[in-house]
C-alpha cells in the first residue's frame, strides 16, 4: 500500500477535480505494476496498474474505493475493469464520498466473488486526500490561508527597504504549491501593492498546468494593466463601473459578480461558485483583509505560516492591524482515524515544520525601524514540532530585502510551513474591503 501511496502523492492535483489516486498489482508477495490516475479524462489508477498485465488471481492495492458508473462519467467504471482482469483481492485504503461512488464499488467487488479488505494506509490517505475529501463532502473547495510574518506580527516593513521576508529556496516552494492547487486567491490591495503574475513556475519557465487567478476586487480598483489579468483570470466584483468592466474584459480575464456586503464580497457565496466550478483547492495568498474574512468566516482548511526570525519593530506593517479583534483557532482534540472520514475538513490542519533565517538588516534599516543595531548576526533558529517530534533545523538559505516585487511578502519554503492551529501564529485582521 506504501507503493500506492507514493504513485499517488506524485501526481497530487494533478488529476483534478478527479482524486489523485494511486493502485499497485501485487502477485506472490512482489509489485507487478504501478499505476496512478492521469489528468483529468485520462486512466484512472487501477487501469493504468491493470493495462497490459496477466493480473488473475493477483491482488490489487488502491489508495481509493474503485469507481461505479453514473453520468457524465468520462472513464471505464475501475470496479468493471478489476472484474475483467480476473483480480481476487482488492485491499482499499478509503471508501470514496464521492455520492455514486460511495460504498457501492466495494460492494460490486464483493458481489463479484472479490476479497475486499478496507482499511489499510487509510490515516496516511485521509491526510493525502484531505482537498478531494471536503470537496466531495461540502461541495467546497478546500482553503489553505498563506501569509510570511516577521516574529512581532509584521508583513514586511518598506520605510526600512524590507519587503520580503522570505528566500528563493522559499519562492520556489511556492510555485511548486501553486502547481498542485486549482485556484490562486488574492485581494485588489495586494494586486495594488505588488502586482503579482499568481502563476506557477519551475526554473522561471512556466509550467504546462497553471492555477485559475481569482482576483477580489469589489469595487472595482484594479489597473487593466496588471499583470495578473488576462486569460486564466477570474475578477470576482460587484460594484465596479461598466468602464472599468469593459477594460478588464479586453485582457481576456473572466467575471464573477456577487452580492457586496459590508465586510466585502460574500466569500460564502464566492467558494460555492468555485466549487460549482470544479475548483477542489485554492490558496489564499493575501491581504490581511483578505485572509481576515476567510478566518472570520470559518472558511480556512490550512494554514502555511511563513515566519521569519526578525523584529521589524515599529516600521512594520502589522499582520493584525491595531484595534482588530482576533482570537486563537484551536486545534481539534483527536483525529479522525476510521478507514471512512467523517469530516475530516472541519478542522485547521497543523504541523510546525520551520522558519526563514534572513540575513541581518542594515544599520540604516535598523535606524528606520527606532532599533538599536545588533553587535552581530542573530543565531539560527530551531523550532520543534509542535505535536512533539524532533527539532527541524531552519533553512540554510539566506532572505534578502531584494527579490521579486510581484511576489511580495507571500514566498515560502518546504522549510518554513508553519500549518498550526493552536493559536501561537498572529491571525489576520477581522475585516475586508
Amino acid at each position: 500500500m506504501q507503493v500506492a501511496i507514493d504513485s499517488a502523492r506524485a501526481v497530487r492535483g494533478r488529476t483534478s477535480p478527479n482524486p489523485w489516486v494511486g493502485a499497485v498489482v501485487v502477485r506472490d508477495g512482489k509489485v507487478v505494476s504501478v499505476g496512478a490516475t492521469a489528468p483529468y479524462g485520462g486512466p484512472h489508477a487501477e487501469a493504468a496498474a491493470l493495462a497490459g498485465v496477466d493480473a488473475r488471481g493477483a491482488t490489487l492495492y488502491t489508495t481509493l474505493e474503485p469507481c461505479m458508473p453514473f453520468e457524465g462519467k468520462r472513464t471505464r467504471p475501475c470496479a468493471e475493469a478489476i472484474i475483467e482482469a480476473g483480480v481476487s483481492r482488492v485491499v482499499i485504503s478509503l471508501s470514496d464520498p464521492h455520492t455514486p461512488v460511495r460504498g457501492q464499488g466495494a460492494a460490486f467487488l464483493r458481489a463479484q466473488g472479490v476479497q475486499v479488505d478496507l482499511g489499510d494506509g487509510s490515516e496516511a490517505v485521509t491526510e493525502l486526500l484531505r482537498p478531494y475529501l471536503k470537496f466531495r463532502q461540502t461541495g467546497l473547495p478546500y482553503v489553505i490561508a498563506k501569509f510570511a510574518v516577521s516574529l512581532d506580527g509584521k508583513v514586511g516593513a518598506p520605510l526600512a527597504g524590507i519587503t520580503w521576508l522570505t528566500s528563493e529556496p522559499a519562492l520556489a516552494r511556492a510555485h511548486s504549491d501553486r502547481a498542485w492547487v486549482d485556484a490562486i486567491l488574492v485581494g485588489s490591495g495586494t494586486v495594488l501593492a505588488d502586482d503579482p503574475a499568481l502563476t506557477a513556475r519551475e526554473a522561471g519557465s512556466l509550467l504546462a498546468r497553471q492555477p485559475l487567478r481569482v482576483i477580489l476586487d469589489g469595487r472595482g480598483r484594479t489597473d487593466p494593466a496588471a499583470r495578473v489579468l488576462g486569460p486564466g483570470a477570474l475578477v470576482v466584483t460587484s460594484k465596479s463601473s461598466p468602464q472599468w468592466r469593459r477594460a478588464v474584459a479586453a485582457t481576456g480575464a473572466e467575471f464573477l459578480e456577487l452580492e457586496y456586503r459590508e465586510a466585502g464580497v460574500d466569500l460564502r457565496e464566492l467558494l460555492r461558485a468555485l466549487g460549482q466550478r470544479d475548483i477542489v483547492s485554492l490558496i489564499a495568498e493575501g491581504g490581511p483583509s483578505v485572509l481576515a474574512s476567510l478566518f472570520d468566516g470559518g472558511h480556512v482548511d490550512e494554514v502555511h505560516a511563513y515566519v521569519a526570525p526578525l523584529i521589524l519593530g515599529p516600521a512594520g506593517i502589522p499582520l493584525v492591524p491595531s484595534g482588530a479583534r482576533a482570537g486563537p483557532v484551536r486545534p481539534p482534540r483527536s483525529r479522525d482515524r476510521t478507514a471512512s472520514p467523517g469530516c475530516p475538513h472541519s478542522r485547521i490542519h497543523r504541523r510546525l515544520v520551520a522558519v526563514e533565517r534572513p540575513v541581518a538588516p542594515t544599520r540604516e534599516s535598523f535606524g528606520a525601524m527606532n532599533m538599536p543595531m545588533p553587535s552581530r548576526e542573530p543565531s539560527p533558529c530551531t523550532i520543534r514540532d509542535a505535536s512533539g517530534g524532533r527539532p527541524v533545523c531552519p533553512a540554510t538559505a539566506t532572505a534578502g530585502t531584494a527579490g521579486s516585487a510581484a511576489e511580495g511578502t507571500h514566498g515560502t519554503n518546504e522549510r518554513t510551513r508553519l500549518l498550526h492551529a493552536g493559536g501561537s501564529a498572529p491571525l489576520p485582521a477581522r475585516s475586508h474591503r
